[in-house]
């Protein structure tokens, strides 16, 4: 990933009265919620960990085609083939949104719990410094905000 100098200026900006050291000090110390992908086999453990996978796996919704009843199709389908189903690609926003979408439809119907939907959207969630969530291997430093200055 490379880094996000518009990032960088656009904090930069939102933060213009403060010093360069009070700049970095803050841009340094803070950090930024980063979604990665969740293997469908950290979900079955999960869910199995909770005694709920063998229920949730014969789980069915009381209205066929609703939205519950497809969202638990495909989970069920994935957490019963994780060889074709490796992992939730959670880094990507709109596969993350529609995951939220298809829990949050599955705790309406009794499908899940609300615990068992934080749970799930909590293991695709790292916090990072926020340096690093803009693409720096190392903690910004004067020259880079003189360079994102230039840009």
């Amino acid at each position: 990933m490379a880094c996000d100098y518009a990032a960088l200026k656009n904090y930069m900006a939102q933060n213009s009265g403060l010093t360069d050291a009070a700049l970095l000090q803050q841009i340094n110390a803070a950090t930024a919620t980063t979604l990665h992908d969740v293997p469908t086999q950290d979900l079955v453990a999960y869910l199995g960990g909770k005694m709920q996978l063998t229920a949730f796996l014969a789980w069915r919704s009381p209205t066929t085609g609703d939205a519950a009843d497809l969202a638990a199709q495909e989970l069920q389908f994935a957490l019963s083939n994780t060889q074709a189903v490796p992992a939730f690609h959670m880094s990507n926003p709109a596969v993350a949104a529609s995951m939220e979408s298809a829990l949050t439809a599955l705790v309406a119907a009794g499908g899940l719990t609300a615990q068992n939907q934080s749970d799930i959207v909590a293991m695709a969630s790292t916090t990072v410094p926020l340096w690093q969530s803009w693409g720096w291997t190392i903690p910004i430093n004067q020259n880079e905000l003189d360079a994102a200055r230039i840009q």
